[in-house]
């Protein structure tokens, strides 16, 4: 069987690119003028999401697998920070309200929990996929790349603890 270049091109679709996604946090403090942020991301994967095994099932001499606890891990996204330090205001004013550091204090979840969408994009910059982490906290902040010979902005690392995700194609 034979086929044309012009049949192979027609088949061919655009791939999606690791560079193409964007983060809508609603944070549950207000720092600045809202509490609505989009940011793009520097580096990170996609969340995730696991089916725990129960183990096997043995019935009438053959084994069976079966599913048991979905889990999901922490979810990291690697951030540029600006000039006037806002982006890393919010993250860190969220870490305060999850527990204080001065106050010893914790707030209930419903106070600290918010949603976050993560957006992938494709090469117009149109949202086609949302992944949505539900419950989403911020547990560990580090600020990466304070070095006096290089020229680079700097950086932060953002882990997110979430109950679950939900991925929608927009």
């Amino acid at each position: 069987m034979s086929f044309t270049v012009q049949q192979f091109q027609a088949n061919v679709r655009e791939l999606a690119r690791q560079y193409q996604f964007e983060l809508e946090v609603v944070f549950p403090v207000i720092i600045g003028s809202s509490n609505l942020i989009n940011m793009l991301i520097f580096s990170s994967t996609q969340p995730g999401r696991k089916i725990d095994p129960t183990g096997d099932l043995a019935f009438m001499g053959m084994e069976y697998k079966l599913a048991s606890n979905i889990t999901y891990p922490q979810w990291t996204g690697n951030f540029r920070i600006d000039d006037n330090y806002d982006l890393l205001k919010s993250w860190r004013a969220w870490q305060e309200l999850v527990h204080g550091t001065a106050t010893n204090i914790s707030a209930f979840p419903a106070q600290y929990k918010s949603n976050i969408n993560l957006y992938r994009l494709d090469n117009g910059g149109n949202r086609i996929i949302q992944i949505t982490l539900n419950g989403a906290w911020p547990t560990n902040l580090t600020v990466t790349g304070l070095d006096t010979k290089t020229r680079e902005p700097i950086q932060a690392d953002v882990t997110i603890q979430y109950d679950n995700n939900t991925l929608t194609v927009l």
